[in-house]
């Protein structure tokens, strides 16, 4: 999916208004909502919504699309996450989503982005007021599962670290994580 977003650069498309940012700060900024480009990346389509196995009950990501990170300019793929308790008012990342690829899970469920836009101006979102970063909830929820040996790796582990793993301990890894 990296090589796939960095030969991106350049040619995107951003041309859909999307709210990006949590509460009051979210503000609208542009996407690439090609469902066939997004696809090839991502592996989903904007507007599926997806669930974290093992992640916190009630979570559903709904994909939106590419952009530039407003901070490092490279392209990244953004979701809008909302559960039981909080409905994030706008786009946001999860770093690191490329390694809890296998743990996500499609609905079924696709969203017209549209609607979505309009539902979450309404509410400018809820409950957003001491959210964390959502991979540190999912692990946490995730904790439960997974052995102590098992829990040190994936908590201790950079997106470098993990691509750095060899074959057999990510086997492992993921094998314990899709318990």
């Amino acid at each position: 999916a990296l090589g796939l977003l960095h030969s991106l650069d350049g040619a995107l498309q951003c041309d859909f208004s999307f709210p990006i940012g949590a509460g009051k700060n979210a503000m609208p900024d542009w996407f690439d909502v090609r469902p066939e480009i997004v696809y090839n990346v991502v592996g989903f389509r904007p507007g599926d919504v997806l669930t974290i196995r093992g992640g916190p009950p009630g979570t559903r990501l709904t994909l939106i699309g590419l952009r530039p990170d407003p901070d490092t300019g490279e392209i990244s793929v953004w979701w809008h996450h909302e559960d039981f308790q909080t409905v994030h008012a706008g786009a946001g990342k999860i770093p690191g989503w490329e390694h809890m690829r296998q743990m996500m899970r499609d609905t079924g469920e696709k969203v017209n982005l549209e609607e979505l836009k309009e539902r979450l101006r309404s509410g400018k979102g809820r409950g957003e007021e001491n959210q964390g970063d959502l991979q540190q909830q999912m692990l946490s929820q995730m904790s439960a599962q997974l052995s102590p040996a098992d829990l040190q790796k994936l908590m201790g582990a950079s997106p470098a670290d993990l691509q750095q793993l060899s074959p057999a301990d990510l086997q492992q890894l993921m094998g314990a994580l899709m318990r």
